[in-house]
């Protein structure tokens, strides 16, 4: 018998498909649904949140076991842990230090050398501006040329010249960050325009009392006092502290630079009050000056009046990096518009006062000196010279209520009651603390600070010490006459200066 075969019917299988397709989708999807619905079921009655894992449970149980640390202070040995103290393990996972990625990594590069726009960088003002005034001596400055047929006058004496230096810092290392930031994968590197340069810059102060108004200070006028000094000063103000000359390029012909020069001095240095004082600073810490983040401003105003206040502010303007750049490179068109970046105006100086020419010293009387009467004292005036223009010192010896005014009259041979030339301060001593005489010895040890009390002309008080005067009273001891005994110093017609020719002092840089 043979067995049956099978066959398929392709077009009756067709047929099934066409009139029962449907159905049989329908019930897969049924089936599916069916099988969903049991899962969730299934999940809801043996996967719920049960009791102990609820948020509130779980907050309760976590109390519990902060009291139970807090009550024990002193963990049993097995409970205590083994290795190194936590504290220390954890830290460093705390604020993780990331190294910056390489230089020149293949992966820190714009792909396939996409580059940004041109945009405009921020400019950042002058910070710290600091003002210092005082008088300088100058030495006779430069004369024009006269007639060789005439007969020429006499050279000019020395000259006291109030002064107010003003000091202030360049952020440079900030500014070229800006730059590298802006620049460094923009689109149409310009390398000598992608570094700041830093041109014009603007002066500006206002006068006390009252400080109204600003008014500019002529930079022309600036330079044009420079070249009627008698000579330049030694700046000792190393290089790096200073813009470079690739830096620094004003348009003006007039203008001086960020780091003005100050005049000679008759005699001595310009100490600290031709420094900032962050660059003091950084010279004594001597730190490497390459890496210092400011570059030091400077200039000196001379056109400025005994017993006024002044106080500073300073603006600036770079190149613009942008100028007449295509529009396609700028993020902003309007970029490549103006000539200049101008900062802000930096932030006002301190009000500083150009102080008195005339200046009340005390010194301490040394044992071999003659003694006096307890109720009278010396006052040394230190006041500018009629015959030679430059500071000298005047001895005065009163009591307690007496003016403080050295008559030239009174100069006579044994009278050591007034020595120097004629000045009138108008000044009266009040009050006198302490000894005038050193009486110093190993058992007392040192005396009560000699210190005067004075009242000055126009109602205000003065207190002047000997330990205060002491660097005035070193510097200008050559110029007080001698006493009756001979002991003081003193330089005498025709005779030479025992301090000239001498090199300038700057305790700063010892």
């Amino acid at each position: 018998m043979k067995a049956p075969s099978i066959g398929i019917d392709k077009e009756a299988v067709l047929d099934f498909l066409l009139g029962h397709g449907e159905k049989v989708v329908g019930a897969v999807v049924g089936l599916g649904a069916l099988w969903l619905a049991w899962g969730g079921i299934d999940a809801l009655q043996s996967k719920s949140v049960k009791p102990d894992q609820r948020p509130e449970a779980i907050l309760a149980r976590a109390g519990e076991a902060r009291n139970n640390i807090d009550r024990e202070k002193t963990p049993p040995p097995q409970e205590r842990w083994p290795g190194p103290p936590l504290t220390a393990t954890i830290d460093p996972w705390r604020s993780p230090e990331v190294a910056p990625p390489p230089a020149g990594a293949m992966l820190n590069k714009p792909l396939f050398e996409e580059r940004a726009k041109r945009s405009q960088p921020a400019v950042f003002p002058i910070e710290d501006l600091r003002a210092v005034a005082g008088l300088a001596v100058l030495p006779p400055g430069k004369t024009p040329p006269g007639d060789p047929q005439q007969p020429q006058p006499q050279p000019p004496q020395q000259q006291i010249t109030p002064y107010v230096v003003v000091t202030g810092l360049i952020p440079v290392a900030k500014q070229r960050a800006e730059y590298r930031q802006r620049f460094a994968e923009a689109q149409f590197p310009q390398p000598d325009r992608d570094a700041p340069v830093w041109s014009d810059w603007i002066f500006e102060r206002s006068v006390g009392p009252g400080f109204e108004r600003w008014e500019r200070i002529d930079p022309a006028t600036m330079t044009k006092r420079q070249g009627e000094w008698a000579g330049i000063a030694t700046d000792k103000v190393p290089d790096a502290y200073r813009l470079a000359a690739s830096e620094e390029k004003p348009v003006t012909k007039e203008m001086p630079p960020y780091c003005g020069p100050l005049p000679q001095l008759a005699r001595g240095g310009w100490g600290a009050a031709a420094l900032h004082p962050w660059v003091i600073e950084h010279i004594r810490k001597q730190q490497p000056a390459a890496t210092a983040e400011y570059r030091m401003l400077r200039f000196i105003d001379t056109d400025v009046a005994v017993g006024k206040s002044y106080r500073y502010r300073v603006q600036f303007a770079l190149a613009n990096p942008n100028l007449n750049v295509e529009d396609r490179y700028l993020a902003d068109p309007a970029t490549a518009k103006n000539k200049f970046l101008v900062a802000a105006s930096s932030k006002e100086s301190t009000p500083v006062t150009v102080p008195d020419e005339t200046t009340v010293l005390v010194d301490v009387l040394r044992k071999a000196e003659p003694r006096r009467k307890t109720s009278v004292f010396e006052v040394l005036v230190l006041a500018p010279s009629m015959k030679s223009g430059g500071y000298v010192l005047r001895g005065l010896v009163t009591e307690p209520g007496g003016l403080i005014n050295v008559d030239e009259k009174l100069n006579k041979p044994g009278d050591r009651r007034t020595r120097g030339e004629e000045v009138r301060t108008d000044h009266v001593l009040l009050d006198v603390r302490g000894r005038q005489e050193d009486r110093t010895d190993a058992r007392s040890g040192p005396p009560e600070p000699f210190e005067v009390l004075c009242l000055r002309d126009d109602g205000t008080f003065e207190l002047v010490s000997a330990a205060d005067s002491e660097t005035e009273i070193a510097e200008h001891k050559s110029t007080l006459p001698a006493d009756d005994t001979g002991k003081g110093e003193t330089t005498k017609p025709g005779q030479k200066d025992p301090n000239a020719g001498k090199p300038p002092t700057d305790p700063l840089f010892k």
